[in-house]
């Protein structure tokens, strides 16, 4: 490494070797960098990565690089690295590269070549030092202050090198401190691509406002001309814009999104190097005309393919809602999935699970939600290994403030694990897992009274959501009632934990533990219903300390008992009238459930409601106010330094595949699955799209007309439908099983 003091660090490295000649069989590089890179091989790059975890848990990369060497001639390694510090999402760690290229020759012979001592090395002068930390209290990074004068433009393609670049400090093999662990493969992979603004505004005097039409996550690319050396245009980017048409800094979530751009009085490409989400970059002393030609914003996102699922029906609005959910997915699925690309740039647990689930279900995602499992699995090895805290799991890892859990989220993991399970069938992960998984069920026993069975005073979280978030923001709670011991949402997310590893026990052929757990479950169950179900028929937030009933009745307390089953037949309907005359009046962590409960219920037309009514609370009334990625609350256009940018409100997109298409798996990768729609009378005649699996695509499409009701299903190989069609509120007519391949049914029967 270079080694430096600097708490933003840029550095250029390279090594020229000779390469014998002879037919080249195969060719890897194996690349470790902290914590950013790019990585150019005789001229040409050959990607961009990092390295976001803790230095125990290493990541490397791996790169096929058979074509791009040359033979009996001389080659360059060349490579920018970023290392800057912790903060949300990126632990500290420490500066470091470590990279071997294993070339095979057609004759058997290997040439091998390493970083070590012969490697150069100097200090991206460009990118200007002391510069203000984007947000303080986030690390976010630091404010882009590229200089043009100091520019390198054939670093990674001049073979004859420079005079002023110093040698590298070697670390040692590895493992060396702190990279002591066995290094780990990094198999996910973030795409980019330009993109074009959708008008740029010339305001006079060398001010610009660029719009790229919606919120991406990304970087500029500018090719500035003209001007004097040493000129500086500044840049700034933004989520909406004030009344006189300039960026309104209270949406910007705290962090100063500005770049700082020095001319060299010639030609040269403005390009930094760290991602942030906005739509608007208001861009002032530009030194040239700014057009379509010479800006374009690199949007970039985890690998995924939207080409994967679809939907459409005869509701506008309903259309809008999914496209809506659909696009904002990839704005925080990066190298991690992200709290948001521009204030918290880290992984916290729930906001990854919501993310994650749509990232399965919409883009047949896979990669980046099992390393993302594992992480969160090494927050309980890395911080919670003492016997009274194993069990528990960092709230946000990896990430730089240590230790931080959250119940819920801890509670919510085992959910996500199941749902991979169903959408992949890896047993081996359970299997290898399965011994942490188990602790995670326990922690949550550890808290079960053996008086009522519910769960009181769950360990965990501080502050605003010490022992239970319930929603968040705070506002998002709607009046929950935080003095609470016995949460009724917390005993929700505990009846979760206890069904799923039930049925990962059985699965696993555990029936002991399957029994004991299934033991708990029901004593849970009874306590709910016995504890917490008041006089008028509906659910209370919890008991007080006096093991009284709070006289709060939330949304929240009401959709979790009612989506799970628990709800007794006789108070089923009082709960969801309950439910149904609050409309939403939940937050992004909890709304699936709402989505769920009424679905679970066959209110098909509420469930509409609250998909597409603007005159409510929700995503099509955020629609309607220009939203174009979901927010981190409802009200975040009138909260200050509140998100619009975080995509844990996209869990929404499930309800659609689930009770409008009406596709729900019952097996593992939908090896057998049940088509069952709600009935949704005259509010929708029409409906069809298409979901990806583990064994290929389902596509339907339904439609109605009077009494007439018509699906269509596409079943890929080895999967088997339950196919009902609704006849009434509630009322569904089996119309049997299909397997593979095309099937139409109709009601009343053709």
């Amino acid at each position: 490494r270079r080694t430096t003091g600097e708490p933003d660090e840029y550095t250029y490295y390279r090594k020229p070797f000779g390469l014998p000649a002879g037919a080249i069989q195969q060719a890897t590089l194996y690349l470790s960098a902290v914590h950013q890179y790019e990585l150019y091989l005789n001229g040409h790059c050959l990607g961009r990565g990092q390295a976001y975890h803790y230095p125990q848990y290493q990541y490397y990369r791996a790169y096929d690089v058979t074509d791009r060497l040359n033979a009996g001639e001389d080659n360059l390694l060349a490579l920018l690295t970023h290392w800057y510090g912790g903060g949300q999402g990126r632990p500290a760690s420490a500066p470091g590269l470590l990279l071997k290229l294993i070339v095979h020759y057609a004759d058997g012979t290997p040439f091998v070549l390493g970083s070590d001592g012969s490697w150069q090395c100097a200090r991206a002068t460009a990118w200007q030092p002391d510069q203000p930390p984007r947000h303080p209290h986030e690390g976010v990074g630091y404010v882009e202050r590229i200089d043009a004068r100091e520019m390198l433009l054939d670093w990674y393609s001049n073979l004859g090198g420079y005079a002023n670049w110093a040698g590298v400090t070697v670390l040692g093999a590895q493992p060396t401190p702190p990279w002591t662990g066995r290094l780990r493969p990094e198999l996910t992979r973030i795409a980019e691509y330009p993109i074009a603004p959708q008008s740029i505004i010339d305001q006079g005097a060398g001010r610009y406002l660029v719009d790229l039409g919606a919120v991406y996550a990304g970087r500029p690319q500018l090719e500035f001309s003209g001007g004097t050396a040493g000129q500086e245009i500044q840049m700034a980017g933004g989520y909406t814009l004030d009344e006189h048409g300039a960026i309104h800094q209270p949406h910007n979530q705290g962090t100063d999104l500005r770049y700082i751009a020095i001319a060299n009085g010639a030609p040269f490409t403005f390009r930094p190097q760290l991602y942030l989400g906005w739509r608007y970059l208001q861009i002032e002393n530009s030194p040239c005309p700014i057009t379509a030609e010479n800006f374009s914003f690199i949007v970039q996102h985890s690998e995924m393919d939207a080409e994967q699922s679809a939907f459409a029906s005869s509701d506008p609005m309903l259309n809008k809602v999914w496209a809506f959910l659909k696009r904002s997915v990839p704005l925080a699925s990066q190298e991690q999935f992200l709290d948001t690309p521009t204030q918290e740039k880290g992984a916290f647990l729930l906001d990854s699970l919501n993310i994650s689930l749509v990232a399965l279900a919409a883009y047949g995602e896979r990669l980046l939600t099992r390393r993302s499992l594992h992480e969160f699995l090494d927050s309980m090895d890395h911080y919670w290994h003492s016997a009274v805290d194993w069990g528990r799991l960092n709230a946000v890892y990896p990430n730089g403030d240590g230790a931080r859990d959250i119940p819920e989220f801890t509670q919510s993991y085992l959910l996500w694990v199941w749902h991979y399970y169903q959408q992949t069938g890896d047993r081996n992960f359970l299997q290898a897992h399965y011994g942490k998984l188990k602790a995670i069920a326990a922690y949550v026993a550890r808290h079960q009274s053996d008086s009522d069975g519910l769960i009181y005073h769950l360990t965990g979280g501080g502050g605003p959501y010490e022992e239970g978030i319930i929603d968040w923001p705070p506002s998002m709670r709607y009046g929950y009632d935080m003095a609470t011991v016995a949460r009724t949402v917390v005993n929700g997310y505990a009846a979760i934990d206890f069904t799923v590893i039930v049925q990962i026990a059985t699965l696993l052929g555990d029936g002991a533990m399957a029994a004991t757990y299934a033991a708990r479950a029901a004593r849970l169950t009874q306590g709910i219903n016995s504890r917490l179900l008041t006089a008028a028929g509906i659910y209370c937030d919890g008991l007080r300390v006096d093991g009284s009933q709070s006289d709060h009745a939330s949304q929240q307390a009401n959709i979790f008992p009612l989506a799970l089953g628990l709800t007794p037949a006789e108070q089923r309907a009082s709960v969801l009238d309950h439910i149904r005359q609050m409309q939403m009046r939940v937050g992004m962590p909890t709304v699936y459930w709402l989505i769920r409960a009424v679905g679970e219920m066959g209110d098909g037309v509420h469930l509409l409601d609250l998909f597409t009514r603007a005159d409510w609370t929700g995503w099509a009334q955020n629609i309607a106010q220009g939203a174009t990625c979901t927010w981190e609350s409802w009200d975040a256009d009138r909260v200050k330094d509140v998100s619009m940018s975080h995509p844990w409100g996209a869990i929404g997109l499930l309800g659609i595949q689930e009770y409008v298409l009406g596709v729900q798996p019952l097996a593992p990768q939908y090896a057998r699955l049940r088509v069952r729609p709600l009935w949704f009378g005259d509010r929708l005649p029409a409906a069809s799209g298409t979901i990806p699996t583990e064994r290929g695509p389902v596509a339907l499409g339904w439609t109605r007309a009077g009494d007439h009701f018509s699906l269509e299903l596409t079943l890929p190989p080895n999967v088997v439908a339950e196919v009902y069609l609704p006849a009434g509120p509630n009322q569904y007519h089996f119309a049997g099983e299909a397997g593979s391949g095309s099937h139409r049914f109709t009601l009343p029967a053709a």
